[in-house]
């Protein structure tokens, strides 16, 4: 595989760490996609010591996130599982405690606007199980 710059964050949520990725900024195929983030966590190794997992279920996430055109939502987002010391990338399942960290990234990552200053709730289409999560994120005053 050639190596290319991609951006990540990376973002706690509970007890669980992922990698956030803007679906804008990965390749349009999906074992593409799925390569980067097998070689971001460094999947093949169980350690993990190489990539920005860190050898549990609990740190070998990524969460990849765009605008929804959807109407009620305002980001649209999915979540994958990756294997410690094998190649699999699981979409099938999702993760409470990212889901916490979806709002937080939009927040940050300004696809969503806090007009208030004092908090906003993002609505976030999970596409992994087909539903509308409304995520609180508060707005600390700077």
């Amino acid at each position: 595989m050639a190596q290319y710059a991609i951006s990540c964050s990376v973002y706690r949520g509970g007890t669980s760490r992922g990698l956030f990725f803007h679906e804008k900024d990965l390749p349009t195929k999906e074992w593409e996609k799925q390569q980067v983030f097998l070689e971001a966590v460094d999947a093949y190794n169980p350690s993990q010591i190489d990539g920005l997992g860190s050898g549990t279920s609990h740190t070998s996430k990524v969460v990849v996130i765009s605008p929804s055109e959807r109407e009620d939502a305002d980001v649209n987002y999915t979540f994958y599982q990756i294997g410690i010391g094998q190649e699999i990338v699981d979409d099938k399942g999702t993760c409470g405690n990212l889901m916490a960290a979806v709002g937080a990234f939009a927040v940050n990552e300004q696809l969503v606007n806090p007009s208030n200053g004092i908090g906003v709730t993002v609505r976030a289409s999970n596409t992994n199980i087909g539903k509308i999560i409304s995520i609180h994120v508060p707005i600390a005053k700077r």
